[in-house]
């Protein structure tokens, strides 16, 4: 789901990072008046990590796509909407810087990745506060789902933005393209998502203005899980992501170097 530097243009480039810009300045905010204690910085920093570890694995969802967790949501509703898209901001950022994903396109991965999860999970996690565990853990999964679709249809946007006639071509069947594949995708990161938070078993769900933290042992279980998961990283299927594989199948990633190339 990471837009390089070819996927959008200059103009959208700068619209989406001022947009994003805005965005982490509330982020800041809202994480300073939840504040920020030791132990919710720990747990920030390794789910952290965990996420930034699991995104370097895709796994084959379909014969021609693959996926990874995107974690937005995750983040978001363990540690806070504004915190969690603080972390996430940092994933993109350090993997931007190592090529994953390109530093003109920041601006519209972290809108997708990080702004539009934690936005999700403002609205809906304070409604759920009073339900029982189960539902929460299945609520959560249900956003996670909704944040990776709804992500899919705005870069189909950021992608077409103040693209010419000939670049458009080919954009209703990518838009198609990626919204099937990532329909599925969606699915498997509400279910990874609801999966892991019943495995923390993080209690109930904080309010706006508060934020939970994790006990030491559960702590040690993600810092040992995202040793894991990094150890596990170059076992990664080498098949295109949704979004890679979406680009290519629809012909809008010749008709896009074509018009580059021009």
């Amino acid at each position: 789901m990471h837009l390089g530097n070819e996927a959008i243009t200059p103009a959208c480039a700068a619209i989406t990072f001022a947009a994003a810009s805005v965005g982490l300045g509330m982020a800041v905010i809202s994480a300073r008046a939840a504040g920020l204690d030791r132990r919710r910085m720990a747990t920030a920093g390794l789910l952290g990590a965990a996420v930034f570890a699991a995104q370097m694995i895709n796994v084959p969802v379909l014969p021609f796509a693959s996926a990874h967790l995107v974690g937005g949501v995750l983040l978001a509703w363990v540690i806070g909407p504004g915190l969690g898209t603080l972390v996430m901001a940092l994933i993109l950022a350090t993997q931007a810087m190592m090529g994953d994903g390109g530093m003109m396109a920041l601006g519209a991965n972290v809108i997708n990745m990080a702004l539009l999860p934690a936005a999700l999970v403002s609205v809906v996690q304070p409604r759920l506060a009073a339900a029982r565990a189960a539902v929460q853990y299945l609520g959560a999964g249900a956003v996670a789902g909704l944040a990776v679709f709804l992500a899919a249809a705005l870069i189909v946007g950021q992608v077409a933005l103040f693209r010419s006639g000939a670049e458009l071509a080919h954009l209703s069947t990518f838009a198609s393209q990626m919204l099937g594949t990532h329909a599925l995708i969606a699915l498997g990161e509400g279910l990874v998502t609801a999966g892991i938070l019943g495995l923390l078993a993080t209690g109930a769900v904080p309010s706006r203005a508060t934020s939970s933290t994790l006990g030491v042992a559960r702590l040690a279980g993600i810092g040992i899980a995202a040793a894991l998961l990094l150890a596990l990283s170059p076992l990664s299927s080498s098949i295109d992501d949704g979004y890679e594989a979406a680009m290519d199948r629809s012909g809008m990633a010749q008709a896009i170097e074509s018009s580059i190339a021009e």
